[in-house]
């Protein structure tokens, strides 16, 4: 059952709590409808979650200086606080199934905690077997990825840890998933295009060179221009980056 908190132990049953446990507050009021549905529900789910995350709940008529401190505006309100600060939030009354949507993608997962702490490449190994859509096993997907490529790593691993990430990770992750894929398939290890894409993965923007110089030789080569965006899109945007976004630029219109 969820604890009653007000101004006084904010500070000690919240923040100082989610220093070591997620706490999930419900911003609520006695004369809200939806948040009488919504209390049973949040109930329920901590229950079944079995300790993963401490349920509080405070009255925004009674405790209005923290209403204001979080800017509560509408109620239900549901804020979840890891490490003293929000990570995530909803508001209005969520059936049951949306409610541990919203935990399962944002409180931390035992399995995926353990498996971070390994190296990088046997953590993905791991993080392919489980079933979870975490955003945090799309990461160590990732950083097992770049590991791998980098040091030789078995192929057909490499690809089904990208597969993953390509289906259910977020758009931008999933897209450069799909981009290291495709280049994959047209550039075999050992070959100087395989070369190139371990170089991007490492943060060398020197790799983008190979292709450029390929496209000053035939601007009308489809694949070097498809493996040039490709590369790109694995950099953040820098000066130096978006310098040969303007090369790309100048040799194709």
């Amino acid at each position: 059952m969820a604890l009653d908190v007000t101004s006084d132990t904010f500070e000690a049953e919240v923040l100082a709590t989610s220093e070591t446990q997620p706490v999930l507050v419900d911003f609520w009021a006695e004369w809200c409808g939806p948040c009488r549905m919504l209390g049973p529900v949040l109930d329920r789910v901590e229950a079944e979650y079995g300790g993963r995350f401490k349920l509080v709940k405070l009255n925004t008529d009674h405790n209005q200086a923290i209403a204001a401190r979080y800017r509560i505006s509408g109620i239900p309100a549901v804020k979840l606080f890891i490490n003293g600060e929000i990570q995530a939030e909803f508001t209005g009354a969520l059936p049951d199934h949306a409610v541990r949507r919203f935990l399962d993608q944002n409180l931390p997962d035992p399995e995926l905690k353990k498996l971070a702490s390994l190296p990088p490449f046997e953590a993905g190994r791991g993080a392919l077997q489980l079933d979870s859509n975490h955003p945090e096993r799309f990461s160590i997907l990732w950083r097992a990825t770049l590991a791998g490529l980098n040091a030789g790593e078995e192929v057909a691993a490499i690809k089904a840890m990208l597969e993953v990430v390509k289906l259910k990770a977020d758009r931008g992750l999933a897209e450069k998933a799909e981009g290291v894929l495709e280049f994959m398939e047209r550039h075999p290890t050992g070959s100087a295009g395989a070369a190139t894409l371990s170089q991007a993965l490492a943060g060398q923007t020197s790799s983008l060179d190979f292709f450029l110089s390929k496209l000053r030789a035939n601007s009308k080569d489809t694949e070097a221009k498809a493996d040039f965006l490709i590369l790109l899109k694995i950099f953040p945007d820098t000066d130096t980056v978006n310098d040969y976004r303007r090369q790309l630029s100048r040799l194709l219109f």
